[in-house]
């Protein structure tokens, strides 16, 4: 029987060939996650700039809001757009390690982790920056950061296996329970039940005419050394503090506000509220002093104390904060605007001063502050675009309804030219409020206008004349100031409705009216109809312009009740909660339903 004999390192060759084929599949799958590595950082490249035009930056979407809605809206858009950044660079972290791959027994673990630590950071800087054009600053990576970490943690995990990933879950388990009790130990201390012995500051409707009325003044007033390039602005310490709580008062919380002015020091006392379900409402009684000064539109600002309820923030933490405003400050287009045409602010002892570009201050300045404060800067400039045409065409109008009917046609005529390529629904808002402006009343333009409505408002007047709705000048207004007060019913203060209505109704003694209700009630109809998305105003724009009357807009009111005193709208109708008083208006609702314009 022949023998079979066994070469010399057969033995050898075939483990060795064993062992390839073993590690074959881990250096298969180095391979695969290098690809998979540089695919993804190619694209990254390749998109940046779709990626930088259609989501959101984290940096300036929460310096957005005007109403508290608008805020929560606007920290919902900031935590997508983190979670985008986040996921973004998490998928960097998680393929550098799938692209080391599993660590061998032989190497050094700590220079390994080293080395792999600075290509994760090296290439999130490099993404990052590429995507905002220069070098990032802190405040532009911690985002990007965090996530390459987690993806870099994940991505080691997986590469041990089971107990790798097991290990992983309760590292993570703990770690997030430990931060749910540190924001906790924070949240109990940064807030009380109770808010800061500071009163609420009453934001009057008279007192915000009155501000916006002393800054619209300033651009026409000549400075004091006789420059008509520059203008000064001079704010005491209530006026600055009633500018505050007005912006407090605009996100929705309590204008609990006090604040102090003293030489290049602004300090300021606030207790804006919030409500917890099931914990109840609770206060953010917050102490902040800091150092303020502008020149030649170039801000500096060091928070000096900070402190929150029971929390005091050390330094470290007060230059973060000043960090943060400031960044914050350049990503705000309206912001970024007032300062920027501030060449010298002055604080002093309870008083500010401000010089400024009236050039700025007119087309920049308002317009900003109206859209903080009010109206969106798009709004203000297309309403003030509808004022020009309204003044341009105003001349040969017909008499009676006829005329209404034709100023308005002709304002939803220039909406529907102007929305072949803009937004149909903010065409047809600034129509509505050039309308409440020129027919409705001049207080509209304060909050809706751009910067020269008052004068257009007055050219408009003159050319225009009165103009009356079945006979009615006052239907006229009551209607076209409901209508504009319908589009800046989410914008503007709500307590500007009674104003309005106080200051149409100021030749006295007229009384309760139902057909001025009527009028309301038909101006807010039409408005609803014509915004309330994008294809009811392309509808009310055809309507228009396929010809309509005055009975498509406004029903016959002469024989409802007028003149009603308070002791016979009791008598006669049971007050407003009288049955009397309730199948009146029930008859109003049913004669506007009759109304071809007012119905969606």
């Amino acid at each position: 029987m022949p023998t079979t004999e066994t070469k010399p390192g057969a033995d050898v060759d075939i483990v060795a060939r064993r062992k390839e084929i073993i590690r074959r599949p881990p250096r298969i799958a180095r391979w695969i996650g290098r690809a998979a590595l540089v695919g993804y950082l190619f694209a990254l490249w390749w998109y940046r700039a779709w990626i930088g035009e259609h989501l959101p930056a984290t940096s300036d979407v929460v310096w957005n809001f005007e109403s508290r809605a608008a805020l929560l809206s606007a920290l919902q858009e900031f935590a997508a757009a983190a979670a985008v950044e986040a996921v973004k660079f998490f998928l960097i972290g998680l393929l550098v390690m799938w692209a080391a791959g599993k660590p061998r027994a032989d190497r050094s673990s700590f220079r390994r982790k080293c080395f792999l630590l600075i290509l994760g950071l090296g290439l999130t800087t490099t993404v990052q920056g590429l995507e905002i054009g220069g070098m990032p600053g802190g405040d532009q990576l911690w985002i990007p950061v965090i996530g390459c970490l987690a993806g870099m943690t994940i991505g080691s995990a997986t590469l041990r296996g089971k107990k790798g990933i097991m290990r992983l879950c309760a590292w993570t388990f703990t770690h997030l329970l430990l931060f749910c009790v540190f924001l906790l130990v924070v949240g109990y201390l940064a807030t009380d039940d109770q808010p800061l012995d500071v009163q609420e500051v009453a934001v009057t409707a008279a007192e915000k005419r009155r501000l916006m009325d002393m800054i619209k003044q300033a651009v026409h007033q000549r400075s004091a050394d006789g420059s008509n390039d520059t203008r000064q602005l001079r704010l005491s310490e209530n006026e600055v503090k009633t500018l505050f709580a007005w912006g407090m008062e605009a996100v929705g919380t309590d204008p609990r506000v006090d604040l102090r002015l003293e030489p290049e020091t602004v300090t300021v006392q606030a207790s804006p509220s919030f409500t917890i379900p099931l914990v109840g409402k609770r206060f953010v009684n917050a102490h902040l002093s800091a150092q303020v000064d502008v020149t030649e539109g170039h801000p500096e600002l060091r928070v000096e104390e900070l402190q929150l309820g029971r929390l005091g923030c050390p330094q470290s933490a007060c230059d973060y904060v000043s960090r943060a405003i400031l960044s914050g400050l350049q990503f705000d287009d309206d912001i970024s605007d007032i300062v920027q045409s501030i060449e010298r602010l002055q604080v002093d002892e309870a008083e500010v001063t401000l010089v400024g570009n009236r050039t700025a201050i007119r087309e920049k300045v308002l317009p900003a502050i109206q859209s903080k404060l009010g109206m969106s800067p798009e709004l203000i400039a297309a309403t003030g675009d509808h004022l020009k045409n309204i003044v341009s065409t105003a001349g040969n109008l017909p008499q009676g309804d006829a005329r209404f009917v034709a100023i308005a046609t002709e304002a939803f005529r220039f909406a529907q030219q102007r929305s072949t390529e803009g937004d149909p629904v903010l065409e047809n808002q600034a129509a509505l409020l050039s309308l409440g402006i020129v027919l409705g009343h001049r207080r509209v333009a304060d909050l809706a206008g751009s910067p020269d409505a008052a004068r257009q408002w007055y050219i408009a007047r003159q050319k225009i004349g009165n103009v009356a709705i079945r006979g009615r000048g006052d239907w006229t207004q009551h209607f076209c100031v409901s209508a504009a007060l319908e589009v800046m019913s989410d914008k503007a203060t709500s307590d500007m409705i009674g104003v309005l209505k106080e200051e149409i109704d100021s030749g006295g003694g007229s009384g309760f009216s139902f057909g001025d209700l009527l009028a309301d009630r038909a101006g807010t109809l039409f408005a609803e109809s014509a915004t309330r998305n994008e294809s009811a105003a392309r509808k009310m724009q055809q309507r228009f312009a396929g010809g309509v009357t005055i009975d498509d807009i406004f029903p016959p009111a002469a024989d409802l009740p007028e003149g009603l005193q308070e002791a016979e709208l009791q008598s006669q109708f049971g007050g407003i909660e009288g049955a009397k008083y309730r199948e009146i208006t029930q008859e109003i609702e049913r004669r506007l339903q009759q109304c071809y314009l007012l119905q969606p």
